[in-house]
């Protein structure tokens, strides 16, 4: 009798903690997606709206390089 409601009581653990594990695993999977795809979406490629080569030129010209 005790031993049939041990083994039942060990039984319910060990699939609690499995079911606690794939649960979390699966949320976490998930979680990391759903991330991801808001990483992806805030992604773009940052291009000035107008070049100017002078302002390139004389910014080069102003900063010498440090001596090597």
């Amino acid at each position: 009798m005790w031993r049939s409601a041990i083994v039942l009581i060990i039984l319910a653990l060990v699939v609690g903690i499995f079911g606690a594990i794939a649960l979390g695993s699966y949320r976490r999977h998930l979680g990391t997606k759903e991330l991801r795809a808001n990483l992806e979406a805030g992604r773009s490629s940052i291009q000035p709206l107008t070049f100017d080569g002078e302002t390139l030129i004389t910014g080069i010209l102003d900063h010498p390089s440090p001596p090597v």
